[in-house]
């Protein structure tokens, strides 16, 4: 896991084992890299000047699991985030690739308005910034491949003396409206079979997580009983609140995205159709699925985990490495050689729901509004939200 009204809101609150056994033909194993792991104990190893008319790629990510791992590769030589310098893969591919970091409902504004090539989205979000790149540019939006899936990572956290579902009748959910936290929680009223009261006796607020994890977590809201987000905010409710011997300040984790189907919740790159076609658009993609790639790989090599995880930290909230090996449970971290999971059965059934999703939140107008289709330009040339892995393969 917007038209014009609902992402203006959005952008004014916004503050804010892998299950596949193996690689599958594709991107490959990453290649060894012999530049120094740590931009901090070298700060030289990423300073190669980009060459004069080097193509930019543009790239906007926000700090989660997945994302802030990719972000993290210029610690090991892999890519260098800034403009006009390039590592290994840049190099490589003849391209300079800029990643931009911002809050993530913010990421949704620049990418819709077409002021940068990429982004790094969920599944649930992802009908409507097609929408809207649509109506800014005219142009198509192309999942290339995921980077990670929620197993748990997303949540509904409650207090305690709320022990079902049917207890939470009457409560409202404070979270990120519209984003995969609403999804989530539309989805567990139609898992906890009180679809038909969503919207009236189950309720949605709009809550920035970053702010709402510490008004919950520190019990600053008599009216706030239940809360929902993403890591790392969720560890900081969870951490606060359970980790006393106080039981009446524990909170439940009423409903997470492993009750979900596997791959409901998928994160992934997307890239407008435009810088697709122009220099520098589809190195730039390899460029990320290598990085990507290479992380993934890394953060899977027991050899070289806790010196991922280190490397991660800046990127993602300054989390220690226990805290980012939780975080790394619950958000599965995939790259270009899991390419098959947005290809596959499972993921393609649940996109329909994440299309009724956004119809019935009045994020689109209608289904057909944004066609949506698997497969190539020339397979799909009217789709507006296609999946083609064929680019990383």
């Amino acid at each position: 896991m917007l038209p014009l009204v609902p992402l203006i809101m959005l952008i004014a609150c916004a503050s804010q084992d892998n299950r596949n056994s193996g690689p599958s033909d594709g991107i490959g194993s990453p290649p060894e890299v012999t530049v120094q792991p740590s931009s901090a104990a070298n700060p030289l190893a990423q300073k190669t000047e980009a060459p004069a008319g080097t193509p930019v790629f543009t790239l906007a990510w926000s700090p989660y699991t997945s994302w802030s791992a990719l972000a993290s590769a210029e610690a090991f030589g892999y890519i260098d985030n800034r403009q006009g310098w390039q590592g290994q893969f840049e190099r490589d591919n003849g391209v300079d690739v800029v990643l931009q970091r911002m809050d993530y409902v913010q990421s949704f504004g620049v990418y819709g308005a077409g002021t940068v090539d990429a982004l790094l989205i969920t599944n649930t979000d992802a009908f409507a910034v097609a929408g809207e790149r649509k109506k800014s540019s005219g142009d198509a939006t192309v999942a290339v491949f995921p980077t990670s899936w929620s197993d748990g990572a997303d949540k509904i956290l409650v207090e305690d003396e709320i022990a079902t579902w049917a207890d939470l009748a009457g409560v409202p959910v404070h979270g990120a409206e519209f984003s995969v936290t609403q999804y989530l929680y539309w989805r567990a009223c139609t898992v906890n079979n009180v679809a038909g009261r969503y919207g009236s006796d189950y309720t949605f607020v709009n809550l920035d997580p970053v702010v709402g994890s510490t008004q919950f977590a520190g019990r600053q809201d008599p009216a706030l009983r239940a809360f929902g987000g993403w890591s790392p905010e969720t560890f900081t409710v969870l951490d606060t609140r359970n980790g006393n011997e106080d039981k009446a300040d524990d909170v439940r984790d009423l409903f997470n995205s492993s009750m979900l189907q596997d791959y409901e919740i998928t994160d992934m790159l997307v890239v407008g159709q435009k810088a697709l076609d122009r220099a520098g658009g589809r190195e730039g993609v390899r460029v990320l699925g290598l990085a990507m790639q290479s992380m993934t790989a890394r953060s899977r090599d027991p050899s070289q985990q806790a010196q991922t995880y280190r490397a991660i930290s800046p990127q993602f909230n300054d989390l220690d490495n226990g805290a980012i090996g939780r975080s790394m449970e619950l958000t599965h971290m995939m790259g270009p050689n899991d390419a098959d999971v947005l290809d596959s059965p499972t993921f393609r059934a649940n996109m329909p729901l994440v299309q009724e999703f956004s119809v019935v939140h009045k994020l689109v107008d209608s289904v057909d509004a944004i066609p949506m289709a698997w497969g190539t330009k020339e397979s799909a040339p009217t789709a507006l939200l296609r999946f083609d892995t064929s680019l990383v393969r």
